[in-house]
Order: C-alpha cells, then sequence, then structure tokens
C-alpha cells in the first residue's frame, strides 16, 4: 500500500522536481565514481602491504553507502543520463581477480612442496641403496701377521646375501709376504705391493701383483720405484697412491716421498713424487674389502 502511494505521489512531481531529483542523483553517482577511481589507484599498493589493502576494503564500503543512497533518491521514470556502471562492479571484478591470484599462488605452493619431497624421498633412496652396496663385500686378511711373511689368505667375513655367498674365494698369494699394502680397484682388479718376504724376487719391497677373477694371480706389469715397508694406499679420482713406508731395510727412517699411478695411462707405471714430511705406518695386518660380483 505504501509502495503504491509513492508511486502515485512520483507520478504528480512537477518538472521541476523531476529535474532536482535526476540532478541529485547525477551528483551522488558522481561522488560514487570519483570515489571509484581513488580506490582502484590503491588496488596497486594493496598487494605490498596489508595496511593498504584494509584502506581499499574500506574505500570500496564506502562506495557502496554511495551508491545506496543514489537509489533512494533516484527518480522513478526512466530519465537519459550519462552514469557509468556502479562502482561495485568493478570492486568485484578487482577482487575477483585477487582470489583467482590467490588459489594460483597456493597452487603453486602446493606442486613445490610435493616436489620437494618427491626428491628428497629419491634421495633417501639412493642413499640407502649405496649403503647397501657398500655392505656387500667380502673381508680377506692377505699375507703374514706382523713381519712375518706369509703366503695365506684369511676369509675374516663373507654376507649371507645370494650374490656373496656365490662369489668367488681368494687363493693364496704367489709368494709370502708381510707389511705391504693391497687394495681392490674398480676396473682393474685387487692391487698388492711392496712389504717384505723371503722369497729372492721381491726382497727389494718393489713387487707388486694383481688378482682379477678370470686370471688369478698375475705379476703386475710395473714394479715400485723404491722398496716400501709398511707403507699406506689409497685411490682418489683416476690415481692410486702408495704413500711413504721405509726401504726394505725397516731399521732406516721413514721415506718422503709417495707412488702415484695414473688408471688412466697405465703405461707410464708408478711416478715417485716427494712429500713434505715422511711417512710409515705400524706393521699392522693387511685387511682388504671386495666386493661381491
Amino acid at each position: 500500500m505504501e509502495k503504491n502511494d509513492r508511486l502515485r505521489r512520483s507520478r504528480t512531481l512537477s518538472d521541476h522536481e523531476k529535474a532536482a531529483k535526476v540532478a541529485a542523483a547525477a551528483a551522488v553517482a558522481k561522488e560514487s565514481n570519483e570515489e571509484l577511481l581513488r580506490c582502484m589507484s590503491l588496488s596497486s599498493e594493496a598487494a605490498d602491504s596489508n595496511e593498504h589493502f584494509e584502506q581499499e576494503l574500506a574505500c570500496y564500503k564506502k562506495t557502496d553507502s554511495l551508491d545506496n543512497t543514489a537509489h533512494l533518491i533516484e527518480p522513478k521514470e526512466k530519465t537519459e543520463i550519462d552514469i557509468p556502471d556502479p562502482p561495485n562492479v568493478h570492486r568485484a571484478y578487482i577482487i575477483l581477480a585477487k582470489v583467482k591470484s590467490n588459489k594460483a599462488c597456493t597452487s603453486v605452493m602446493l606442486l613445490s612442496t610435493l616436489l620437494s619431497l618427491a626428491l628428497f624421498v629419491s634421495l633417501l633412496v639412493v642413499i640407502f641403496t649405496r649403503t647397501d652396496q657398500s655392505k656387500a663385500t667380502i673381508t680377506f686378511q692377505i699375507g703374514g701377521e706382523g713381519m712375518t711373511p706369509s703366503f695365506e689368505v684369511k676369509e675374516l667375513y663373507r654376507p649371507k646375501s645370494d650374490e656373496c655367498l656365490s662369489a668367488f674365494s681368494l687363493p693364496n698369494l704367489p709368494i709370502p709376504l708381510a707389511a705391504h699394502v693391497a687394495m681392490e680397484v674398480e676396473d682393474l682388479g685387487l692391487l698388492v705391493c711392496g712389504g717384505l718376504s723371503d722369497r729372492a724376487a721381491a726382497q727389494n719391497g718393489k713387487k707388486c701383483f694383481l688378482f682379477t677373477e678370470d686370471k688369478g694371480w698375475t705379476d703386475f706389469p710395473h714394479e715400485l720405484q723404491i722398496g716400501r715397508v709398511n707403507s699406506y694406499i689409497k685411490k682418489e679420482a683416476n690415481k692410486v697412491y702408495i704413500i711413504g713406508g721405509s726401504s726394505s731395510d725397516v731399521s732406516k727412517p721413514c721415506l718422503k716421498s709417495q707412488e702415484v699411478l695414473d688408471l688412466f695411462n697405465l703405461s707410464s707405471g708408478w711416478e715417485k713424487v716427494y712429500i713434505a714430511e715422511s711417512k710409515c705406518w705400524d706393521d699392522n695386518d693387511v685387511v682388504v674389502e671386495i666386493a661381491c660380483k
């Protein structure tokens, strides 16, 4: 009933009153759109700080109140006037774009987390696999104990895995040795060098032997440059080092040199290189680990 009364009154308005209401609506719309432009200027800053974002939201709320006022005084009869789209439509587009941007960022972060987790799991698998492979070795004591030469090769430990149980057994040395060095060198074989022996062929401590599964024990084609007893052997990259020790006469001082074998250039044999200080190692038993194959 009240609505119909207002409608009847609106139809009796004079042209002057109609023009006044239209002007009022236009003024509110203009103020509303000016406020919209100010709000939109805050949009670029809102992404940089929470404070600017709160200001932007407050600005749009004020714009909404202006829109509501414009609707209350809007004339009931249609009057052609160039009024821009309501500000709340623009605000909706801006907020929707921000929501989509936040969803995209969340998706990227989730994907990054999943990829990192997958990489971590793969790394753990590789580590455990290598650890298992490093344990798959047979332990041997080669030659005599202390300074007493011996042919004997003792098997100290063999894992119970199928690959190790079916692996080779290492035969005794071709000559008795003590205080020598031994190491399994990948793609070469078990290398044994230097030490003491009661055999004339190896009394000078320069002799080297090589063991491979297909050929067994053979003479390594390159002797050391000098005899070495109680030295130390290691491998780094593509080179084998036999470091320090004493000459075949154990009463003489330790040596200030090492011998280097380049695995990429085996034909060159051992190269003698001087080191800063002399080094000797105690006459420990020679124990090596050979990978199961």
